[in-house]
């Protein structure tokens, strides 16, 4: 189970036909209705949470085939005529949201040892991280009461591209160093070249992101430090080796 900050985006938009539910009391019930829903039927068992998204991910494609076939009768040129050019600003501040939509980022604290083992324990009779699921929906909608969704996809974004940053790095020192896993690493003409590259779109597209946003991250990388260092020091020697 994967939950997203698109629900702050459907709580805005059923707000739209639903003008109840724009108030933050009423906006905050729907979403902690909403969340409950999602954790409570992810809990019951893999097969009732691929069942709902199925029926989610098919009432997501049909308005969209209707909205493609009945909007090519009321296509008008005119529409697409550009009469100005975007700014550089707007341009990095849409890419953020735009890359939101391509990027997918999933990991497993748990069982890195990042968070108590029990919290990944899995439930043996509906073989389901029972606990992890009912704490990322709390976590999660905290974060969808609190902010907007283009504020929580910048800031999923920025956190994102800064891991990609960094792998850019690696990889020119990786490759320096002649460090090798398993085999001949794969070689890129230009040597450094595409991930110096690579570092400068990425920094022109966090040029997007507002000064908010950087100090939401900051936090953010600074607790995932403690907790490394926390995880490091409490750790057996015996697990660090092996």
């Amino acid at each position: 189970m994967r939950f997203v900050t698109g629900e702050p985006y459907s709580a805005s938009s059923l707000a739209l036909l639903i003008p109840a539910l724009a108030p933050p009391l009423p906006r905050a019930a729907f979403l902690i209705f909403l969340y409950i829903g999602l954790a409570t039927v992810n809990v019951r068992g893999v097969q009732t949470g691929a069942r709902l998204m199925e029926v989610l991910t098919l009432a997501k494609i049909l308005p969209i085939v209707l909205l493609v076939v009945v909007g090519a009768f009321f296509v008008h040129p005119v529409n697409y005529e550009w009469t100005s050019v975007p700014s550089f600003g707007r341009m990095s501040s849409a890419c953020l949201v735009l890359i939101f939509i391509f990027m997918g980022v999933e990991g497993t604290v748990a069982s890195s040892g990042y968070i108590p083992a029990s919290v990944g324990s899995v439930n043996s009779r509906t073989h389901t991280p029972a606990v992890a699921i009912i704490l990322e929906a709390i976590v999660t909608c905290g974060f969808a009461i609190s902010g907007s969704f283009r504020s929580l996809v910048v800031l999923s974004t920025v956190s994102t591209l800064f891991i990609y940053i960094v792998t850019c790095l690696a990889a020119i020192q990786l490759k320096r160093k002649g460090v090798t896993a398993d085999g001949p690493p794969f070689q890129l003409r230009g040597g450094p070249v595409i991930p110096l590259l690579a570092c400068f779109v990425i920094a022109w597209i966090l040029t997007g992101a507002t000064c908010k946003e950087f100090i939401g991250v900051g936090a953010t990388i600074i607790v995932a430090v403690m907790l490394y260092l926390v995880r490091t020091y409490y750790r057996p020697t015996s697990a660090l080796e092996s």
